[in-house]
């Protein structure tokens, strides 16, 4: 299974809803690869559903991993924990190119890529004038991957 975009898994309001349907989609399929042109816009953070959804046994616990790469602490009254920082990073990102991170670079790939192609469909167009959310759109995209998951069984 191949997803687009995955930088999305956690940076909007429905995250949760989005990650809820792509993460049991990603651990059920034979093959994953996540695709971004940005995978975290901000912090280590956010890094950690995509880590997990393709490599559990890595990083198997949320709270260790906020602790050691997102320089966890104790949040104001007692609120549970503030993994909203960073450390680490050199670690992390050996981590990460040693068992996950491919990166490719516009130069790189520029000449096997092919021409663009503007998408005209319906939802495109309706997501464009506003009157579909993103949301909304992820949702049927997830729906679409599950029925079509369930039919190529």
């Amino acid at each position: 299974m191949a997803w687009s975009c995955c930088s999305q898994l956690l940076c909007c309001v429905c995250a949760a809803k989005r990650t809820k349907c792509i993460v049991p989609l990603l651990k059920q399929a034979k093959r994953a690869i996540l695709l971004s042109g940005t995978p975290a816009l901000n912090r280590p953070e956010e890094l950690y559903t995509q880590i997990h959804a393709l490599h559990p046994k890595l990083f198997p616990n949320h709270h260790e991993f906020g602790m050691r790469y997102c320089a966890g602490q104790k949040a104001s009254f007692g609120q549970g924990w503030d993994f909203k920082g960073s450390s680490h990073l050199r670690e992390l990102h050996v981590l990460l190119r040693k068992y996950m991170l491919i990166r490719r670079e516009k130069a790189q790939v520029l000449e096997q890529l092919p021409a663009k192609v503007n998408d005209t469909s319906g939802a495109t167009a309706a997501l464009v004038r506003g009157s579909v959310s993103t949301c909304a759109l992820m949702c049927l995209l997830c729906v679409c991957c599950v029925v079509y998951s369930a039919a190529a069984r």
